[in-house]
């Protein structure tokens, strides 16, 4: 099952003033609702073949690094305790509980969000407003988070530190 997919609300601008801002500070480029979509999405596999015995997670948790994620009872009945190497929200789980699964088949996959990726397709007439613009705000919540952007070939990547894991994609619906 994977992760819903959600729109969140952007605004690419020109800022007047540094810090904080509100509304009066900023003069909008382009406001867009866009998929957060994170940098790097990595399967995390069983590297023995049996039945899956137990699942602990669901699609949408944020794993730490090292919790359990599922069991693998091998043929000779032995268990297997599959971890995530490494932390980020489940994108996906691939597997059922009691699925007779080989070696090598992925399990689940894990999204990094620490840094979120905003692909960003502006109108002709906004590209060169985004070319002099200086800088990205993206508000999550009530509460803004700075960006920034990436030009590439009239088209930009944004990006969102989210080293907090604060933004929580696929979870929350913004107004």
């Amino acid at each position: 099952m994977e992760m819903k997919k959600i729109l969140y609300p952007l605004l690419i601008l020109t800022v007047n003033t540094v810090g904080a801002y509100t509304s009066t500070d900023y003069k909008p480029v382009i406001k867009i609702e866009a998929e957060l979509m994170p940098v790097e999405k990595t399967p995390v596999y069983s590297y023995i073949a049996g039945t899956v015995g137990k699942i602990f997670i669901k699609t949408g948790d944020f794993l730490k690094k090292g919790v359990k994620i599922a069991t693998v009872i091998s043929r000779d009945k032995s268990e297997t305790v599959i971890t995530a190497p490494f932390s980020g929200i489940c994108d996906n789980i691939h597997v059922n509980l009691n699925d007779n699964i080989e070696a090598e088949t992925p399990v689940t996959t894990i999204a990094d969000y620490k840094t979120i990726r905003i692909p960003v397709q502006p109108e002709n007439e906004s590209l060169a407003l985004i070319n002099q613009s200086v800088s990205c705000v993206f508000f999550y919540g009530g509460k803004t988070r700075q960006c920034s952007l990436k030009n590439i070939n009239d088209s930009f990547l944004v990006y969102i530190d989210n080293e907090d894991y604060v933004i929580k994609p696929g979870t929350d619906k913004i107004s």
